[in-house]
């Protein structure tokens, strides 16, 4: 009988699964143990790369062909951090990137499903409350934990990462110091920047964006302006409501008076087109004559929202995907 059985080790800790099922549902598997190397002979394979806690949770899959999720916790998060739904979905991660190393595609989508389920009850509204006032810091994590996913090429759980953020972006996009990297800084800008997002009014984009440059600002890690002027060039001004304007203005004149938005245009600038009768908020294009230099600040983050969010939505993902990975390829591979 224990012919039939494979030993997976990491972290100095053994477990073992049945060959035939690893034959059948991990193509990394199937390949190594129908060759002649020595692992194949020894049925021991060990996995510095990969946690005991990983190998445990595939373990505990196994028996069900990848069903279903195990009842059993596997994470070693469990006993420092008192969120058990951070917890969960740091378990889940933890598995969707075993599943990829092992090439166990059924695992990745039970890790899909998983996911799925977490993320529909921490956005429900009294979750998201309750998450906010014990300050988990599940909310401040989610950038990290998309662009970690990212490295791996995991399209799907990209995607729900994706779709959560166009949803709830001054929740999951406010900075903190575990998402000041600049992987994770490229895709703030990336994403704010972009057609994409949906929001109520400019307010947010503007609202997040003086957060991330005061945040930079109290850093002592930071230095120079092409991060500030990066993120200033995410506003489209012209789409702001008039309620926004005087904040926009004071923050500006007060922090960063020596930017220009897109190296066009000063705060006095706006200031001036303002004070002449110029109208902002969402249908800025329609009801102003924009000078020709300034065409782009009132520029409409889709230009027919109800017909073009979806083609909208697939290509700003697909850009997101390929800067990730750009900049993926300056990282050296996780250890488990």
């Amino acid at each position: 009988m224990m012919c039939d059985m494979v030993t997976l080790v990491a972290e100095e800790q053994s477990f073992q699964i049945l060959r035939d099922v690893l034959i059948r549902f991990s193509s990394y598997f199937s390949a190594a143990l129908e060759s002649g190397m020595s692992e194949a002979q020894t049925n021991r394979f060990v996995f510095p790369n990969l946690s005991a806690q990983q190998l445990r949770l595939v373990t505990l899959c196994a028996p069900s062909n990848f069903q279903v999720w195990p009842a059993e916790k596997t994470s070693t998060h469990r006993d420092s951090i008192t969120c058990f739904l951070k917890v969960d979905l740091l378990e889940v991660l933890s598995g969707a990137e075993a599943a990829d190393y092992l090439q166990i595609s059924a695992l990745s989508q039970l890790c899909l499903q998983r996911l799925g389920e977490i993320m529909s009850r921490l956005f429900e509204p009294e979750s998201i409350i309750t998450h906010q006032h014990h300050n988990c810091g599940v909310f401040s994590c989610w950038l990290h934990w998309w662009t970690e996913l990212n490295k791996d090429c995991k399209d799907p759980f990209t995607n729900m990462f994706f779709q959560y953020t166009l949803r709830y972006p001054n929740l999951v996009l406010q900075p903190s110091s575990s998402n000041s990297t600049p992987d994770c800084l490229d895709l703030v800008i990336h994403f704010l920047s972009s057609d994409a997002v949906r929001v109520s009014d400019e307010t947010v984009i503007l609202d997040l964006i003086i957060n991330w440059i005061n945040f930079l600002l109290s850093t002592t890690e930071f230095c120079g302006s092409d991060i500030l002027q990066s993120l200033l060039n995410c506003l489209r001004p012209g789409l702001l409501p008039s309620s926004a304007l005087d904040h926009l203005f004071r923050f500006w004149s007060e922090s960063v008076r020596e930017l220009k938005w897109k190296n066009q245009l000063s705060c006095d600038e706006l200031s001036d087109l303002v004070t002449n009768g110029f109208k902002t908020g969402p249908f800025a294009s329609l009801t102003n004559r924009v000078p020709p230099a300034y065409q782009t600040i009132c520029c409409p983050r889709a230009s027919t929202p109800c017909l073009n969010i979806n083609i909208c939505m697939h290509s700003e993902l697909a850009s997101i995907f390929k800067l990730l990975r750009n900049r993926a390829s300056t990282f050296p591979p996780a250890n488990g």
